[in-house]
């Protein structure tokens, strides 16, 4: 499955920039059948749509936010490559976006491969 999302960026007053961002992503991406997801940078709470939570086989509220520390629900023998992916995309005079093809851990405890973008 590959998937898509944004990191958002934190202004001076602690309010993520992109208003409704995964409102518009989840209207664009409905019929390709793929995946997003939307996260602020700094904020623990994650947005997966209903196609990724359905491939991680959880709900909302188990999902794990895939880019804090630690990040067990990546397959170990990725897990150092994924967490210099997710700090480079964060670094200001980093990547301008983040791509990485990773296994992830279901909520039915299988690894899945993700394409992650």
């Amino acid at each position: 499955m590959a998937v898509g999302g944004n990191f958002h960026p934190m202004s001076k007053e602690g309010q993520a920039d992109g208003g409704d961002a995964a409102e518009r992503m989840v209207l664009a991406l409905r019929a390709s059948n793929e995946g997003i997801w939307d996260w602020t940078v700094g904020e623990a709470r994650i947005y997966y749509s209903r196609r990724i939570l359905e491939f991680l086989e959880c709900s909302e509220s188990s999902a794990p936010n895939l880019f804090l520390l630690p990040h067990d629900a990546v397959h170990p023998e990725e897990r150092t490559r994924f967490e210099a992916v997710v700090r480079q995309a964060m670094d200001p005079g980093g990547p301008e976006t983040l791509a990485i093809d990773c296994r992830v851990q279901t909520g039915g405890g299988g690894w899945r491969w993700l394409r992650i973008r």
